[in-house]
């Protein structure tokens, strides 16, 4: 029997208004297990793996963090399209080592970036910091990098994501940012939002891309004497889309 979520390469993704109103993909490697299997080892499991191929996770986004968990808001009908062909494991080698991106993924990317970066409204000329060096962050880098911010810092404790924000353009990539920023795009999420309100100078905002636990956990007294805005960045407008289609069309 065939799961009614899984369709072929290039058949219609079927989105029921009635249930959901905000879906969302990601590209994702598909593991083809070519014999049954219960209460497997490593090893034999990846033995019964009898290829690779791509699949496209679709998700009911709204469905999801309102159970709390992933299977439903991942099942919908037609909601993982899988292939076009099948690789076997001798001739992909390690899959851990793969890099995955899709051209529509890579504008969803830009697209919450580029709403940030509205919803903070920066004046030309501002400082601007990313905690972060992720996709997001780094997508925030280069929403910034065309609005015409007068300086731009990146940082990460990952060196590697650091040398990417500086080959992208940053004007500094370091471990953590230091003095005082106009706007502060946190990509990271609840461990860096008290961070981010810290650096902000007064009347500055910080955007949050990442999610926020229940309890922020921020000194609000110094977030009222400051006179600091802190915004929320969850979704993208269907205009934000079309900029950063440009945008990444060059």
């Amino acid at each position: 029997m065939t799961a009614s979520s899984m369709i072929g390469p290039g058949e219609p993704i079927v989105i029921d208004a009635g249930l959901t109103g905000r879906v969302d993909w990601e590209v994702e490697v598909a593991v083809v297990v070519g014999t049954p299997l219960r209460h497997a080892s490593p090893a034999q499991a990846l033995a019964a793996v009898a290829g690779y191929t791509v699949a496209n996770d679709v998700s009911a986004r709204d469905l999801q963090f309102a159970d709390g968990q992933w299977t439903r808001g991942k099942s919908l009908d037609t909601f993982c399209p899988l292939g076009p062909v099948i690789v076997t494991p001798d001739e992909l080698g390690d899959p851990q080592a793969l890099r995955l991106w899709t051209a529509a993924g890579v504008v969803e990317l830009a697209a919450n970036a580029v709403h940030a970066w509205s919803l903070a409204a920066p004046a030309p000329g501002a400082r601007v910091g990313i905690i972060g060096a992720g996709a997001i962050g780094l997508a925030c880098l280069q929403v910034a990098l065309s609005g015409k911010a007068a300086c731009i810092e990146v940082a990460d404790r990952a060196e590697s994501r650091r040398s990417i924000a500086g080959r992208l353009g940053a004007d500094a990539a370091v471990a953590e940012l230091t003095g005082e920023y106009d706007v502060i795009f946190d990509a990271v999420g609840a461990a860096t939002h008290e961070r981010s309100l810290a650096l902000l100078r007064p009347g500055g905002v910080a955007v949050w891309l990442g999610l926020a636990d229940p309890v922020a956990g921020f000194d609000a007294a110094a977030l009222v004497r400051g006179e600091k805005r802190v915004l929320g960045s969850f979704a993208y407008t269907d205009a934000d889309f079309a900029t950063a289609a440009e945008l990444v069309g060059g």
